[in-house]
């Protein structure tokens, strides 16, 4: 049996950023990335983007 903590659905619940799934790569931004490429962006829109990660491997 595949290890969940392996698998997409756990890297996207236990990271603390926000992961992208490419082709050839996986991305992942953490809130400190986030907030210093997005000025005036706060960390509440940063929390709704991660749930929304999130529940795409759900």
């Amino acid at each position: 049996m595949k290890n969940y903590k392996d698998s997409d659905y756990g890297l996207n619940k236990f990271s603390e950023g926000i992961v992208y799934h490419f082709a050839d790569c996986i991305v992942e931004i953490t809130l400190g990335d986030y907030l210093a490429e997005n000025p005036g962006k706060m960390t509440q829109d940063f929390l709704e983007l991660k749930a929304l990660s999130d529940e795409i491997y759900h």
